[in-house]
C-alpha cells in the first residue's frame, strides 16, 4: 500500500498487488482470515436476522421488537442507521469497531446508491444490503492490518480516502457476484446452517480476492 500511496493514488496494480498478498500471507490465508472475522461474520448474520424479519413481518413490528419503533415510517437510511447498536454494538474491542465502522459504511453506500422502500424490502434487496456490508467488512480489515502504517506516515489524506474507495471497488468488482450467489443459496457448495453458511462465504470471497 505505500507503493500504491506514493504513487499519489494512480498505482492500482500496487493496491490489488497488496491485497492479493495480505490474504495470501499475511492474513493467514483464506480460511484462517474467515474466522479471525468472526465478530463480522455474527454482525452480518445479526443484520441478515433483522433484515429478514422486516420482509416476513414487517418494518413496525421488527423495530417494535427492538424498541425503535419511533423511527418506523422512515427512510432506508433511518432506519439502517438506527440498527447499528442491534446490529454491531460498541465495547471497545477492536474487532467490534470495525464491524461497526463497516456498518456505518454500508449504510452510506446503500444510501447513495439504491432506491430501496425499507417497507417494502425484496429478499434480493436485503441480499444486496448483505453483500455491501460483508464487502465493507474485508475492507475495514484490510485497512486496519495492512494499511495502517499510511496514517503514520505524512500522506495526503485525500489519497487515503481515495484508496479505501479503491479498495472497495476492488473487493467488490472480484467478490460481489459470488457473495450474491452464497447469499441467494444459489451456491450448493455451500452449507445449509446459516452461521456456518455466512462464514464460508467470507472464505469464498477471500479466495477469490486472493487471485485478484
Amino acid at each position: 500500500m505505500k507503493v500504491y500511496a506514493r504513487s499519489g493514488g494512480t498505482d492500482k496494480s500496487s493496491l490489488r498487488k497488496a491485497l492479493r498478498e495480505y490474504v495470501k500471507t499475511s492474513g493467514g490465508g483464506s480460511r484462517t482470515l474467515a474466522r479471525r472475522m468472526y465478530t463480522s461474520v455474527q454482525a452480518v448474520d445479526r443484520l441478515g436476522n433483522v433484515l429478514n424479519d422486516i420482509v416476513q413481518i414487517g418494518t413496525q413490528p421488527t423495530l417494535t421488537a427492538l424498541n425503535l419503533a419511533s423511527y418506523a415510517g422512515g427512510t432506508v437510511l433511518d432506519v439502517l442507521s438506527a440498527l447499528v447498536d442491534a446490529v454491531a454494538p460498541a465495547s471497545g474491542q477492536l474487532d467490534d469497531a470495525m464491524a461497526r465502522q463497516a456498518y456505518e459504511l454500508m449504510v452510506e453506500r446503500v444510501d447513495a446508491n439504491s432506491n430501496m422502500n425499507i417497507d417494502s424490502l425484496s429478499p434480493a434487496d436485503v441480499q444486496e444490503i448483505l453483500t455491501v456490508y460483508i464487502e465493507e467488512t474485508i475492507v475495514c480489515r484490510v485497512i486496519n492490518d495492512i494499511g495502517a502504517a499510511l496514517t503514520t506516515e505524512q500522506h495526503d489524506p485525500v489519497v487515503c480516502a481515495n484508496m479505501i474507495e479503491d479498495l472497495y471497488q476492488i473487493v467488490s468488482g472480484a467478490v460481489h457476484n459470488d457473495i450474491l450467489s452464497g447469499l441467494s443459496g444459489t451456491n450448493s457448495q455451500l452449507p445449509p446452517d446459516t452461521g456456518q453458511r455466512m462464514e464460508n462465504i467470507y472464505q469464498l470471497a477471500l479466495d477469490v480476492l486472493s487471485d485478484v
